[in-house]
């Protein structure tokens, strides 16, 4: 996904210098090889939760917008999706949020079309914009999901498939690995070599970036 962002989506897209840049990748399988477990993400209430801490971690000054929800709903606001949405919205306002959503298919089936649902809707809106959010959002490619942008997809929106049999990702990922480790300076060189070995040998289980 984020070399899908950086060599296809970055090229077209206009920079701004105030925009604010948040990620989430939905999760089903607790299982990450070895017996090992994390917990799954599977609620569209997980990504609106997380990708509003991303903002709030980014632009403080918007807490006010998340207060008075706070006050009202308490700790169940985590579960509470139309008003984790109106105020993703109401930080979009006047702002540009980038909301990089991965793997939607691994959201649940009725929390995966609520999510798509208030999507479409918040386009088709203001077809013209502008629009303060704007969602990258990658997934297989179930018909039951794509149907439902495609009115978008035909008139306003980008859609890239690609033929995951002719990605390597085991080769992509290990680049990956290679890089990041590398910037571990901190680490002996014989220790760098170890982590990234590890982590090489771990990616061959569980074939994503997790």
């Amino acid at each position: 996904m984020r070399s899908l962002v950086d060599n296809c989506i970055e090229p077209m897209r206009p920079i701004e210098q105030d925009q604010i840049s948040c990620y989430y990748f939905f999760r089903s399988s607790g299982k990450i090889g070895e017996g090992r477990h994390v917990s799954t993400s599977t609620e569209a209430t997980d990504a609106l939760s997380a990708i509003l801490h991303q903002v709030l971690v980014q632009r403080p000054a918007m807490m006010s917008k998340v207060t008075l929800a706070w006050r009202k709903h308490g700790t169940k606001l985590a579960t509470e999706f139309s008003v984790l949405w109106e105020i993703l919205k109401d930080c979009g306002s006047g702002n540009r949020i980038e909301c990089i959503v991965d793997a939607l298919d691994e959201c649940g089936h009725e929390s995966r079309f609520q999510l798509i649902s208030r999507i479409r809707a918040y386009y088709s809106e203001a077809p013209e914009g502008p629009h303060g959010l704007c969602f990258i959002l990658s997934g297989r490619p179930y018909f039951n999901s794509e149907y439902r942008f495609l009115d978008l997809v035909r008139d306003r929106i980008r859609s890239i498939h690609i033929d995951m049999e002719e990605v390597d990702l085991g080769a992509e990922m290990s680049l990956v690995i290679t890089s990041q480790v590398e910037r571990l300076d901190f680490l002996e060189q014989g220790n760098r070599r170890y982590l990234e070995k590890r982590l090489k040998n771990f990616q061959t289980d569980t074939r994503t970036y997790l």
